[in-house]
């Protein structure tokens, strides 16, 4: 599970931030960013969350896997981890990762991800429900075998911090609020 997630204490009102989120995804995307991105801008609550979590950047993704849809297995092209973040319909949905000895990619722009195809192995299954950083130079999947949309928000991590240095950075960060509440 370390070398793929790691779940992280997210000191704010999740069901605000969720109704935020969802409410942001009826605003129009501007056209410099893909479809799915988006910059925190002067979100006064996306900025006092950053300001708590400056490795957060100023950038995220809104990703909606439709229903019955897969994601196929790739590796994010622009970063390394990510923070994802239920919003809606994650329930019953699986984030996979695999393994896969030899395999070919190829850069499929409109994501910003590399595909894989070869003989993938499926390593690690879990449920996104909560908070959690995402190893996303792993090569990943998504599942939605539901009958309504997986609405996720990705948070993208300073340029710079591998998957390892966030989890060390949170972990550092969850231990000093800890003993701060004591």
């Amino acid at each position: 599970m370390m070398n793929y997630i790691y779940p992280i204490n997210f000191d704010f009102n999740l069901e605000h931030f969720k109704a935020m989120m969802r409410e942001e995804m009826t605003r129009p995307f501007v056209n410099s960013f893909p479809y799915y991105q988006r910059d925190i801008g002067d979100n006064v609550f996306l900025n006092q969350i950053r300001e708590k979590y400056p490795i957060l950047s100023k950038s995220y993704n809104l990703y909606c896997v439709k229903k019955n849809q897969i994601v196929p297995p790739h590796i994010d092209s622009d970063r390394s981890v990510a923070l994802n973040i239920p919003i809606s319909g994650t329930e019953n949905t699986s984030t996979v990762f695999y393994s896969c000895e030899n395999y070919d990619s190829s850069y499929v722009e409109q994501f910003i991800y590399d595909a894989i195809s070869g003989n993938v192995k499926e390593e690690f299954r879990f449920c996104l429900d909560r908070p959690t950083l995402i190893n996303t130079k792993q090569i990943h999947g998504v599942i939605n075998p539901n009958l309504h949309m997986r609405i996720v928000m990705s948070w993208n991590i300073i340029p710079g911090y591998s998957y390892e240095d966030a989890v060390e950075w949170f972990k550092a960060h969850q231990d000093v609020a800890q003993q701060n509440n004591l």
